[in-house]
């Protein structure tokens, strides 16, 4: 891990490409907290948080 921040800081690349998540990470944590995304459908992600097609059926005819 230490070497991993050692290579950020050092690269123009890496450093430039941090910079651009950490401000993407802020703009969508605006967003949330303002509540400018209630309205729109959120997916969970990971394998708990979609439903799984049993029995050859898709999710949505169960």
């Amino acid at each position: 891990m230490e070497n991993d921040v050692r290579q950020v800081q050092s690269s123009t690349l890496l450093y430039g490409a941090a910079a651009g998540l950490v401000a993407r990470c802020i703009e969508t944590a605006t967003l949330l907290l303002g509540g400018a995304l209630a309205d729109s459908p959120q997916s969970h992600g990971g394998r708990k948080g979609n439903a799984m097609h049993a029995e050859g059926k898709p999710a949505s005819a169960r």
